[in-house]
């Protein structure tokens, strides 16, 4: 069994693609990742990508990278003990990572495998699941309509994204600037628009052939329990499908149950479990 890292985000791309799209619903955020960098190295420009692809026998069994300063981010493995090789490769890289996000039973046994090499203890920040939906199913609409945002938004389309977070995560990301001008440029963040009043916003992104990724997803507070996010998640999947996308995809924290009920009303299905995990000082 051999770790291959990369310095090539494209002869990266190539090399995982198929691998990935064998589970593309539990791998979309990967795909959509490591597409990115492949069209563009300089997408996440903070630091340079950890890239690495175990393989046995020249076959590819995991994938695993890592934006800084986010968590390194594991796949599904075929063979369980390539977390080993691809623990002690970052650790030799930088042991210092905040944490590891990923499918439940690997980053389970990855965090134990951290804390031997390691010394450090983890946490889980958030228990999350993967949800996706091939036919939106009828539901009541709320008042209002979809609203493609623009430039002229950005500053309330900041404020809630780093509320989202805040809200979500406890902390706002340090690059969020970066991420809403993302949302902004792609053109794939709505607003919906109640009476001339914004009431609530949601972006679709990191798509891959043959999905769409959708969030964040905020309402602030006073408008909420209005029927607004559901409408508009309704609204927006619906448009994604008719652009000819097969499925589109969510990831809900597991915490939330508001959340997690309204898109099972939408006709969003539950596929796989991950967890995000921090590694403490």
């Amino acid at each position: 069994m051999k770790l291959n890292r990369f310095q090539d985000t494209r002869e990266f791309f190539d090399r995982a693609r198929e691998y990935l799209l064998e589970k593309e619903l539990i791998h979309s955020l990967l795909l959509c990742i490591a597409k990115r960098l492949a069209d563009n190295p300089q997408y996440y420009p903070e630091n340079s990508p950890y890239l690495a692809i175990v393989e046995n026998n020249d076959r590819v069994v995991a994938v695993a990278l890592r934006t800084p300063p986010r968590n390194l981010i594991v796949s599904q493995v075929k063979d369980l003990t390539a977390l080993e090789k691809i623990a002690e490769d970052v650790y030799k890289k930088n042991p210092e990572i905040p944490g590891v996000t990923g499918l439940k039973k690997e980053t389970e046994i990855f965090v134990k495998i951290w804390k031997h090499l390691t010394g450090r203890d983890c946490q889980i920040s958030m228990k999350l699941r993967i949800h996706k939906l091939e036919k939106v199913r009828s539901i009541a609409k709320a008042k209002g309509h979809l609203a493609l945002a623009n430039q002229e938004n950005r500053d309330i389309l900041l404020d809630w994204a780093e509320k989202f977070y805040r809200e979500a995560t406890g902390t706002v990301p340090v690059n969020i600037n970066k991420e809403v001008d993302r949302y902004l440029k792609e053109k794939n963040v709505y607003f919906w628009q109640d009476n001339k009043q914004f009431v609530s916003f949601v972006n679709a992104s990191r798509s891959t052939l043959n999905s769409a990724d959708i969030g964040p997803v905020y309402t602030p507070p006073e408008y909420r329990r209005k029927g607004y996010a559901t409408a508009m998640v309704a609204e927006l999947s619906q448009k994604l499908l008719d652009r000819g996308f097969k499925y589109c995809l969510l990831f809900t924290d597991l915490a939330n149950p508001t959340s997690n009920n309204i898109y099972r009303q939408i006709g969003y299905e539950p596929v796989s479990d991950w967890n995000e995990y921090s590694f403490l000082k």
